[in-house]
Order: C-alpha cells, then sequence, then structure tokens
C-alpha cells in the first residue's frame, strides 16, 4: 500500500464501535463540556460489494445508492455524503425500531421510504411528520437487517441502488456494517494534461467552456465525484465540481462546457477512455469524437478533434487518493480455448481508471504481467503449453506514475487443451460445428 494511503489509514480508527442492537445496551454519547449531547454519525456498508450508502442530492429523485468506497480491510470509507444519523425510538421483538437521517452536503434531512414506493431518499421537504421508523435488526457483531415500517419490506442492494423490495425476506435481506463515528476521507481528485501539465479548470457559470489553465491544488481544480450513466450506446459520464457542485457536458457546440445538471446520461455527455499507458482519453457521446487542449478567445480549452489516435494533447493523467474497483466477472471463454491459447473476458468496474493488467502464473511460476490494455474486455493469453493449468489475474489500475493505485479481481484458472469441433462449410454449402470425422454434429450415418 501507498505511502500515502498509510497516512489517511492512520486517521482511521483502529475498532469502529458498534451500534448496538436488540437487547444489546444502546452505547451513550460523552457529553461535551458546554453540556451538549453530540449527535454520532454513522456510515452503513455492505461488506461483500466494498461499497457504502450515500445520496448525491436531496430529493425524491435522488435515490439512495451503494456510492461511497468502503475498505473492509482497512476501515477506510471514501466518499460524500455517506453518513447518517441513527436515532434509536425503542427496543421490540424484532430488533431495535430507529429514526434515521441522512446528512447531505452538511445538511440533515429526514431518511425517507414511503409506502408506495421501494427506493428510498433524503427528503428535500424534510417532512419530520411523515417520517417513517426503521427496524434494524442484529445479525451478529456490528451488522444488521433494515426493515421499514411503512410497508414492512427489508432493504437490500439492487443494481447499486438501495431498494425496499417485496420478494427480500428476512433470510435473503442484505446484512449491512454500521460503523459509528468513522474517518470519512473525500474523494476529491484532478485532472492533469498530460502535454502541458496544466489542470482542467471548473467554472462557477453554466454553459461556460472549462479551460486548462489550472495548478494542482488550486480549488476550483478539484472534482468530488464521476457519475456514471449511458447515452443507450456507450457509459458515459459527468465530473462534478467539488466547489461549485455542477458537471459538464460537450452540449451541441465544440467544447466541453459547465452544465448545472451533475448526471452522466445523454447524448451531450462525454465518455472516458483507459489509453492502457497510465492516461486517459475523453470523448464526446455524441459523435465520439476525443477531446484535446485548443485555444480559443486566447484561452486553453477542451474542444473536439479529428484525431482518430490520441497523443499527449489528447491525454490526460488521474490524481486521486481512492483506488479504483476491480473487474467482475472474469472468466475463461470455453469456446476460445485451443491448444495454445485462452481467451479472457470480464467486465470493467465504472469508475475512473487508467488501464488495466492481465496477469498469469502456473504451479511452479509466479504471477508475470502479460499484457497492458486500455478499455478491452477480452484479451486472448497466446503461447501457452497444452495440458498445463494457468491462472490468471486482471488488475485496474488509475492515478499517475509515483502514486499509481490497483484493485486486483478474483482468480481465474483454465488449461489449453485443443478443440476439435471446428466451424466450417459442409459439403451442401450450409455452415456449421463439424466433427472431426468430417460429419456435422448431432447427424448420423444414412
Amino acid at each position: 500500500m501507498k505511502k500515502r494511503q498509510k497516512r489517511i489509514l492512520s486517521w482511521v480508527m483502529a475498532l469502529c464501535m458498534l451500534l448496538s442492537f436488540g437487547n444489546m445496551p444502546v452505547l451513550a454519547a460523552q457529553e461535551a463540556a458546554d453540556g451538549t449531547m453530540p449527535e454520532d454519525r454513522y456510515v452503513i456498508a455492505i461488506p461483500g460489494i466494498n461499497k457504502a450508502l450515500s445520496h448525491t442530492e436531496p430529493g425524491y429523485m435522488n435515490h439512495t445508492k451503494a456510492e461511497a468506497l468502503y475498505y473492509e480491510e482497512d476501515s477506510m470509507v471514501i466518499g460524500d455524503n455517506a453518513e447518517f444519523i441513527i436515532t434509536k425510538q425503542e427496543e421490540t421483538e424484532n430488533g431495535s425500531k430507529v429514526q434515521i437521517e441522512c446528512i447531505v452536503n452538511g445538511e440533515k434531512y429526514p431518511f425517507r421510504t414511503e409506502s408506495a414506493n421501494n427506493y428510498s431518499f433524503a427528503d428535500s421537504d424534510k417532512r419530520y411528520d411523515q417520517q417513517e421508523m426503521y427496524i434494524i435488526n442484529g445479525t451478529g457483531g456490528n451488522t444488521g437487517t433494515i426493515q421499514a415500517t411503512s410497508n414492512n419490506r427489508y432493504a437490500t442492494i439492487d443494481n447499486g441502488e438501495l431498494r425496499f423490495d417485496e420478494n427480500t425476506t428476512a433470510d435473503n435481506a442484505e446484512k449491512f456494517l454500521f460503523l459509528k463515528n468513522p474517518v470519512i476521507t473525500s474523494p476529491g481528485f484532478s485532472i492533469e494534461h498530460k502535454q502541458t501539465g496544466k489542470y482542467i479548470r471548473t467554472k462557477e457559470q453554466n454553459g461556460v467552456p472549462l479551460t486548462v489553465d489550472g495548478n494542482n491544488g488550486d480549488d476550483d481544480t478539484i472534482f468530488s465525484r464521476a457519475v456514471f450513466g449511458t447515452n443507450g450506446r456507450y457509459v458515459t459520464v459527468s465530473l462534478v465540481s467539488k466547489k461549485y457542485n455542477n458537471g459538464l457536458k460537450s452540449d451541441g457546440t465544440d467544447y466541453i462546457i459547465s452544465d448545472g445538471g451533475t448526471n452522466g446520461n445523454g447524448w451531450e455527455s462525454i465518455r472516458v477512455i483507459p489509453n492502457g499507458d497510465g492516461t486517459i482519453s475523453f470523448k464526446s457521446s455524441n459523435g465520439d469524437k476525443y477531446i484535446s487542449v485548443q485555444e480559443k478567445d486566447g484561452q486553453q480549452v477542451m474542444g473536439k478533434t479529428d484525431e482518430v489516435i490520441p497523443g499527449d494533447n489528447e491525454k490526460f493523467y488521474i490524481h486521486t487518493e481512492a483506488p479504483p474497483e476491480p473487474v467482475t466477472g472474469l472468466q475463461i471463454d470455453e469456446k476460445g480455448k485451443a491448444a495454445n491459447s485462452l481467451t479472457l473476458s470480464w467486465q470493467n468496474p465504472k469508475c475512473l481508471f487508467t488501464g488495466t493488467e492481465v496477469y498469469q502464473k502456473t504451479d511452479n511460476t509466479d504471477y508475470i504481467k502479460i499484457a497492458d490494455i486500455g478499455s478491452e474486455e477480452k484479451y486472448k493469453a497466446k503461447g501457452l503449453e497444452e495440458g498445463v493449468e494457468y491462472t490468471f489475474k486482471v488488475c485496474v489500475k488509475t492515478g499517475k506514475e509515483g502514486n499509481v493505485l490497483q484493485a486486483e479481481s478474483m482468480e481465474v484458472t483454465g488449461i489449453p487443451e485443443a478443440n476439435n469441433n471446428i466451424l466450417q462449410f459442409s459439403e451442401d454449402k450450409k455452415y456449421g460445428i463439424i466433427s472431426p470425422d468430417n460429419k456435422p454434429m448431432g447427424t448420423e450415418d444414412t
């Protein structure tokens, strides 16, 4: 682990105090010198996916999502708006009945789950008189399930979003981990232009082209988060300014401009392309053109270019303290097996990363890197020995040289073997799978 991460971890409590459930006593907060009782803050984590609950903004359209990062091994939380206030009301036979509030942009809002819906949100109208209660039932240690009293449904995570689904039971409900008063690290990051060494600068006024003339540490060069979406064809993204809380888009013009919306969807959003060399590039999702740094009205701005291969003017470094997320679904494609090769496939994470690395080993060798990859989600490992068992993993990388962070995938194992079923044309000009004796598979002699 990098030294800078070690410094962050030194701030984190070695052991997080428990939120007590069931018949366990509730830990009382310590009275402050002025006689006030401070409110404890909780992070509600999902260890299985290394995430924690958070909100982008208050309002019923902004559902509670599992977007903050949680690293169980280090008890580290990285994210904005990932704090909750949980106040016990009474003990019931099913667990502790509690009231939950969300902290969004430093302000408290009631945590709501209206009975007709299966989602939750931070209520921007602050309707405390209509706020639901929740039952937290301890499942061991500082974990527990969450049940809404408004509809008696249990909470689960569905496609990255907190849901109170009618088909979720106490047995298959998500077991959340409750961390009391942990230190939360901001996920802020900045982006440096490779050719000039200048940083992308955000703008307070919407509709203004973003400039590339900032310096490291300037507060208007820091982004709080990357919000991913889709335009129906590509995975798209908006980068949200930490100072101004606005996003960006490619608009119908030739330039990248600041935008009041912070979602990553739509034809005017942008794409982030990992280059596999420690850098990223940007593309417009409408027209699929690379974004370069250009002069406009005496300023260096981000604009569309006709370049088809990105050079230094189209490449950027990511400066971040947050490790990336790992790839998922790593597997060996059975149909791609051959005597001397195996084909791997996976799904890239929805986070900012500069590329992936593929590693392989055998029982008699250590891991060696065999490929640097950009945005591709498939790789064919060649030059293998038939009948030998090989193990592979894929590492996602982000950050600039000197502070590169990575996340490893699970391992996958396979054995190269000749595939005797070959796709070819039969004598009647129909194509299909032909067996070694040159007969279509599944047919008999006639």
